[in-house]
């Protein structure tokens, strides 16, 4: 039985292209023999792609006539099956190679929508800037307070003047007030990789059995209020702890605002150590070429010295976009005078991995069409016409980087496929998941990228993301 596809329009819907990364992992592992390494792995395989079948015979306008476990227990079920895969993949890269294909958003109607959309979250950004800084006002003039912070010490944070002096400032927030069992993974990977961890948490309280939990892996525990957000955290615990953070040799400021490590964590930190500078794990070209601050770390005298510093003068902000500008872009500019500021994985790594991923392109031109428009995906010349389509292949490359350039994509939300599946990345931020607000098809997958060997499970990162 032939595969019957629909209207165009139903590609253009989220869940199209996760089913079409989840039928290529499949049809991957089944072709790859080493992944299938016991019966019940090889049954596992079978049962998924029926039910990926079974799903797109219920609730799009595809067709299958094998959609059952009980039909993959004979060879020539499971090569009818297989068949269908192969169809289904051929049929959905049809749609996006297609060159007159056209997704909704190019239709007169869509293009006005999408006007509108990026103007409302213009709107967003005044909305922001306007009511952050009239609250600025309010606890300038005196008319709005702050409870003071509350600090906890469990323990001095270099006893008896250990060597290397490596401080983690760890910024923390949860509607619920709860420190997650995820989260305490986190710290137990800064702890082993020998830094005195300070955790500051934003939430409405800590309570006795979290303090004691933390106590396991936190010199100090301060509690304050929302102000200022990560940046305000991490001055205001350098300025509680001004007295300890002398002469520190690394420091390194982070958050919760990510899920995991689904992946070791250690060698990416000893990479930020291998040399003295300010770095960070992604670079992000958008507003400015900037390292991103979930994970900064100064290393060496000079290096954490400046960062102190500049903590100490930022003027914080109730908005979120004015600190953007002068915490996350301000620090990157100001480091970049004085030291060698570097990203693990920066803009043109990534980029150049995209370039190499098919996969990734098709996911992006689902979101981003505009960045493939009158593009090929990339894809082999065929015989015949092998220096034609070279050409074209060249020129669509060195296209797509350019617009990658000139209309930069956030890493850690529209290129998080490829830093999870290429660079093992150990992170994937928790926004992505919650609220995916770039509607990126990878978003509903993250837990096909845990396995055994992650040190978060996927029960532990659904708790975590229950109280947030």
């Amino acid at each position: 039985m032939p595969v019957i596809v629909g209207p165009c329009a139903s590609y253009t819907t989220l869940r199209d292209m996760t089913l079409f990364s989840k039928t290529s992992r499949i049809q991957a592992a089944r072709i790859d023999r080493s992944r299938a390494r016991s019966p019940a792995t090889t049954r596992s395989i079978r049962f998924s792609i029926c039910a990926n079948l079974a799903h797109l015979a219920t609730r799009k306008n595809i067709e299958l006539s094998v959609a059952r476990p009980s039909s993959m227990e004979t060879r020539s079920g499971r090569r009818e099956c297989f068949r269908l895969v192969q169809e289904l993949e051929a049929t959905l890269m049809r749609r996006v190679q297609d060159y007159s294909y056209r997704t909704r958003r190019r239709t007169p109607l869509a293009r006005l929508r999408a006007r509108y959309s990026r103007l409302f979250l213009h709107l967003d950004n005044v909305r922001d800037i306007v009511g952050g800084s009239c609250k600025d006002l309010l606890l300038k003039s005196s008319l709005m307070r702050l409870a003071p912070p509350e600090v906890h010490h469990n323990h001095p944070l270099f006893p008896d003047g250990s060597r290397p002096r490596r401080l983690c400032l760890f910024a923390s927030y949860s509607k619920t007030s709860v420190v997650s069992d995820m989260v305490l993974e986190q710290l137990r990977a800064y702890r082993q990789a020998g830094f005195s961890i300070v955790f500051v948490s934003m939430s409405a309280g800590v309570s006795k059995p979290d303090l004691e939990r933390l106590s396991g892996f936190c010199a100090t525990v301060i509690r304050r209020d929302n102000h200022g957000l990560d940046f305000g955290a991490w001055a205001d615990a350098l300025r509680l702890l001004a007295g300890e953070t002398t002469g520190l040799d690394s420091l390194l400021l982070t958050n919760d605002s990510n899920i995991g490590p689904i992946s070791p964590l250690g060698p990416w930190i000893e990479k930020c150590l291998a040399s003295e500078g300010i770095f960070g794990l992604t670079e992000s070209l958008q507003g400015g070429a900037h390292l991103q601050s979930y994970f900064l770390l100064g290393h060496g005298r000079r290096a954490t010295e400046d960062l102190t510093a500049f903590l100490r003068k930022l003027r914080v902000s109730f908005s979120k976009w004015i600190l953007i500008q002068r915490g996350e872009i301000g620090l990157t500019s100001a480091m970049r005078q004085r030291h060698f500021v570097a990203a693990v994985i920066d803009h043109e790594t990534l980029e150049n991995a995209v370039l190499d991923d098919i996969e990734a392109q098709l996911e992006l031109s689902v979101v981003c069409p505009d960045l493939f428009a009158n593009f090929a995906i990339d894809q082999p010349p065929s015989a015949g016409i092998h220096d034609l389509q070279e050409a074209r292949r060249i020129r669509d490359r060195y296209g797509l980087r350019r617009r990658l350039f000139n209309f930069p994509l956030n890493p850690t939300h529209q290129l998080a496929s490829v830093l999870v599946k290429t660079f093992k990345f150990p992170f994937i931020k928790t926004e992505l998941i919650v609220k995916n607000p770039a509607r990126m098809p990878f978003a509903p997958d993250w837990r096909y990228c845990i396995d055994d060997q992650s040190p978060c499970s996927v029960e532990m990162i659904e708790r975590h993301i229950a109280g947030r």
